[in-house]
Order: C-alpha cells, then structure tokens, then sequence
C-alpha cells in the first residue's frame, strides 16, 4: 500500500486546494499532506490531531469523518470558540468560516491546551495521531542542535523535546495504532529520526525511503522539502 510508505512528497502525488477550506494558495505543502493523511481515516477511530493549529483545517474534516476526535495545542486560543472563529476568518475568510457554524465543530471536537511532551491523555487511548508540519518547529537537542547539550544549562531548558514528543505519542497510541507524520527536511536530520523512532520503541509501518527524489515538492523560497512518515509500535 503507497500511501503507507514512508518517504518525500513527490509532484504526482494527490494533490487537493480544497480541503475543508480553500486552502492558501503559499500552504505548499498542505495540499498533498492534508489527502494523504486523510487516507488513513477510519469511522471508527478515535484520534488526535496534535499541535492542530487554531485554523487549520484537519480536525474538523476529522469530526465528519470519525468516531471520536481530540485536538490539542500549546495556543491557549484553542480553548476558546470564538477565537477559533477568528482565526478561521483571518486566515480562510468570512465565507469559509460559516463551514464551523456547525456546533459540532465545538461540542463533538475535545479541545485540549498542551504541550506535545505531556498530552493529557489515557496511555492507549489513540487509534491514529496525527501530526503535520509540527515537528519542524520542536528544539531538537540532540539532532539539528546537538551542540547545545555541550552547555550546562540547555537540558534544564527543555530536555530531548523530540524524544519525549515520540515517547508521548508511543504512550496514547493503541497497540495497533499508527503515528501519521509530515515534517519538513532538511529541519529535521533523517538520520536522527531514524535513531529516535528505534530508541522509543518505535518502527515504520512499512517501507521507506530517505532518498530525496526527482520531483520532490518543495518551497521554492527557502529549498524545504516535505517528508511524510508512518509509524508504529515496535
């Protein structure tokens, strides 16, 4: 199965502007990440969408389309209806915004405020998490950054964020779960997530690929490129 393989976005994949929203036309990457995690659905899942974003699209397609649905973030304004409004105006426009006028957006979705390292959940209560663009944006102490942990003072910041993020996501998945992942590259050292995925007890659900390939998407203002992942418990 394709859409199990664990490797760069490429120009001939699925591709979608429209995804709930009318999506931004500068969301590059959204547009072929957004389909492709949402091959992974089930009716019956119960599911996270972690670190969704205040407007961001993917959990509420989740609500239509599954059992039941939590959405966390660090943003307090996750918490709060109306600034989820907002923020959907302010990005997508007023139009768009009367597609979450549905109060099921609001008392189906379980909105949760908190970090990544410590998601206040169940051990196994997650058949899918699902994790977009994220990771990117996590201070990678032992991978990008190493030479941080030269200085005393930087675990007492924030220790391992990556590793204790892949730890928590182990802990709230279901035995036969699976972790869905897109992050960009070269951000994130692929070897360093290959090592990190192993050392939490972690595999990939099915082939893979670090290779980057001929027709690889990428920002053309800044030469990212977008790497999708599928993981599960080892």
């Amino acid at each position: 199965m394709d859409y199990k393989i664990s490797r760069f976005f490429i120009n001939g994949d699925e591709k979608k502007q429209t995804f709930f929203f009318q999506l931004n036309p500068n969301w590059w990457s959204r547009v072929y990440e957004y389909p492709w995690a949402a091959s992974f659905i089930n009716q019956a899942d119960i599911c996270l969408d972690a670190a969704c974003g205040i407007s961001h699209p993917f959990k509420f397609y989740l609500v239509d389309h599954c059992q039941e649905v939590y959405a966390l973030d660090i943003d307090r304004r996750i918490l709060s209806a109306e600034a989820i409004r907002k923020d959907v105006i302010n990005d997508f426009g007023e139009d768009e915004a009367e597609k979450i006028n549905n109060d099921k957006y609001f008392n189906s979705l379980k909105y949760l405020k908190a970090p990544l390292t410590k998601i206040p959940c169940a051990a196994g209560k997650f058949d899918k998490i699902y994790c977009l663009s994220v990771l990117e944006h996590i201070n990678d102490w032992q991978g990008r950054l190493a030479f941080l942990n030269m200085l005393p003072w930087s675990k007492k910041i924030k220790p391992d964020a990556f590793y204790k993020t892949l730890q928590e996501f182990k802990r709230v998945l279901k035995d036969d779960g699976l972790i869905i992942l897109t992050f960009d590259f070269p951000n994130i050292n692929l070897t360093k997530f290959f090592q990190l995925v192993k050392k939490c007890g972690l595999e990939f659900a099915g082939e893979y690929s670090f290779t980057l390939p001929p027709g690889a998407i990428s920002n053309p203002s800044n030469d990212l490129y977008c790497f999708r992942a599928v993981l599960k418990k080892a």
